[in-house]
């Protein structure tokens, strides 16, 4: 061991001077890796990625070195396990055995095809063969004394002792008749039934239960139709079961679901803007959420018994699209820059205009600078924006998270400074002020008409409701089988 011990400091030291050097050599890679699994005594692995270095750059000085290094340590290092195993009659000895036997086979065969003659191979095939027939006899051994008893479980742990004898020495006489028959006895069939509003929550259901146990081969969930609408006289649940018991199943799922639509449209009062507060401005909010009770039963149909049952709440949303706006106080008769007297709408403000101006220009500047489409002929007319919107958002969700949180003098003009008593024009002259108006009140009609819109057509639908009711489900009796 100290040899070795010797070797490997220097082996590591000698890998942190080349690493860099090997970093863009033709095989570095595999080189690399078998340098890692020699120091953690993977000789295997080792000896195999350096002759894969080799085969890619045969002139690889550093793994040419260690080629031979590598082969005789592990050669050494598999003997001794096959000498301290070899004698044993014991499960767990015999796998070492064949363990040991099956690396030196790989070592030996390759090295036996890589044909460099700087190591001496020899011929492991037949002791492979052997101490792979006795370490499979063992398991078969143990995975019948498993098969006698018809728990589930031992029926399970029988499957896995006999996968493992086969994997040992497939040849084993009887052990395909008896691994299938185990397999079979280990196996439960599960049926689903979705029992909510529509059939589409029993197929949603019905997926996310097969994806659950996708990856468990002892639970088969069987395909399965709606029995929402089969019958008047009997429930979805009862004919389940009938159907369930026909067709010999163990298991079957109920799941129940009943929700509830809440619409969400609230005010709240905000200064605006929100980076520079000046104005009293309010925030609308719209949306909605669903909330949802669930129910599950797990029947087993073999007493009709519960063996497992719950009832848990679970929320979709909620889904909220906001806007905040400045309201105007009222409207006044105005003769701003000598164009005549004009109803204007206003709201005035105690700052002086030359704080206020670069706030107001602020707040402008969200709708001021929306795009308009080659669609929009008219930006004041609402008609044309809401056929814009309706044609651009397809999901609430989309609407939300692309608008929400805009900022807007709603149909104001002018801003009166009470200070000075003048007036700043909401745009660059007078009819600029109330062509800005005008489209902004368009857009944000428009807006609210299509977010009204998406959110009762969503509610009918129930939106995404039901797509995580299975999956909860799914988890809570994942663990009962």
């Amino acid at each position: 061991m100290t040899k070795r011990r010797d070797l490997i400091i220097l082996l590591a030291i000698s890998l942190t001077l080349v690493s860099c050097g090997t970093l863009f050599t033709a095989g570095g890679s595999e080189y690399r890796q078998a340098m890692s699994a020699y120091q953690a005594q993977e000789y295997e692995k080792s000896f195999l990625l350096l002759s894969d270095a080799l085969r890619i750059n045969p002139t690889f000085e550093e793994a040419l070195s260690m080629y031979p290094i590598v082969f005789n340590e592990g050669s050494s290092f598999y003997r001794v396990i096959i000498a301290n195993s070899g004698n044993k009659q014991d499960l767990a000895s015999a796998d070492r055995l064949w363990t040991a036997y099956k690396s030196l086979y790989a070592m030996h065969e390759r090295a036996r095809i890589d044909g460099r003659g700087i190591v001496a191979f020899e011929d492991y095939s037949h002791t492979v063969t052997t101490s792979g027939q006795k370490a499979a006899e063992l398991w078969f051994a143990q995975a019948e004394q498993l098969a006698s008893n018809p728990s589930r479980k031992n029926q399970q742990e029988a499957v896995e002792a006999y996968e493992k004898a086969q994997l040992r020495y497939p040849s084993l006489p009887n052990l395909a008749q008896r691994l299938a028959t185990a397999l079979d006895k280990a196996t439960v069939s599960l049926m689903v039934v979705g029992n909510g509003p529509d059939d589409a929550f029993h197929t949603m259901v019905l997926a996310d239960i097969k994806k659950t146990f996708a990856q468990d081969r002892f639970v088969k969930v069987m395909d399965s139709p709606s029995f929402l609408n089969a019958s008047h006289t009997k429930g979805p649940t009862e004919l389940a079961i009938e159907h369930a018991r026909a067709n010999q199943v163990h298991y079957l799922l109920e799941v129940m679901v009943y929700n509830r639509t809440e619409q969400i449209m609230h005010e709240q009062p905000v200064r605006l803007p929100r980076e520079n507060p000046l104005f009293d401005g309010i925030k609308r909010t719209m949306g909605y959420t669903i909330k949802n009770t669930v129910s599950y039963r797990l029947f087993d149909l073999s007493n009709l018994k519960v063996i497992a049952g719950n009832t848990f709440a679970s929320e979709d949303g909620p889904y909220t699209y906001d806007f905040s706006y400045v309201k105007a106080e009222g409207l006044r008769e105005l003769n701003l820059e000598g164009t005549g007297k004009k109803n204007l709408r206003f709201i005035t403000t105690n700052t002086a205009p030359e704080i206020a101006i670069p706030i107001i220009n602020q707040l402008r500047t969200g709708y001021y600078n929306i795009p308009r489409p080659a669609s929009i002929l008219d930006p004041t007319d609402q008609t044309q924006w809401y056929a814009y919107y309706k044609n651009q958002y397809h999901s609430f969700s989309e609407l939300a998270k692309k608008e929400s949180g805009r900022q807007l003098f709603y149909a104001i003009e002018v801003v009166h400074h009470r200070s000075n008593d003048t007036y700043t024009t909401l745009g660059m002259t007078v009819e600029e002020a109330v062509q800005e108006s005008k489209v902004n009140s368009a857009i944000m009609n428009a807006l609210s008409h299509t977010a009204r819109e998406l959110i009762e057509a969503e509610k009918q639908s129930r939106g995404s409701s039901y797509q995580k009711i299975g999956q909860e489900v799914g988890k809570l009796i994942k663990d009962v089988f």
